[in-house]
């Protein structure tokens, strides 16, 4: 149920996305537009497969208070979890870092564009 709200909401959350991207569409280029939609749309599918992992965390740790050696199992369910996030968070990171880039490019294009009016 969980996982279907999610998605409902990945849904909702990209849609808006698309809306507010074609709202700048008139000051960005195609293909920056066409980018920024795909990272932003690999960031959403990277946070529900972080939620996937986080709700398999804690259904992992519920589970261990149900046997006797609580401290063993916990220890080891949280170490599956930071082995699976850790290849979420650095393509996180990589996409971050691809989206600072743009804006940065963006930025400058725009200055560069507002720079002969001033002359």
């Amino acid at each position: 149920m969980n996982l279907l709200k999610d998605l409902v909401f990945s849904r909702i959350a990209a849609l808006f996305l698309l809306a507010t991207v074609s709202a700048f569409a008139q000051v960005e280029s195609e293909s920056s537009i066409s980018q920024s939609v795909s990272i932003s749309q690999q960031l959403i599918t990277l946070n529900l497969e972080k939620k996937l992992v986080l709700d398999n965390f804690e259904e992992s740790s519920r589970a261990c208070w149900q046997i006797f050696a609580v401290n063993d199992c916990l220890a080891k369910a949280r170490q599956l979890k930071y082995q699976r996030l850790a290849p979420l968070d650095q393509r996180e990171y990589e996409l971050n870092s691809q989206q600072r880039a743009m804006r940065e490019f963006e930025r400058r294009k725009r200055l560069a564009d507002k720079e002969p009016l001033q002359n």
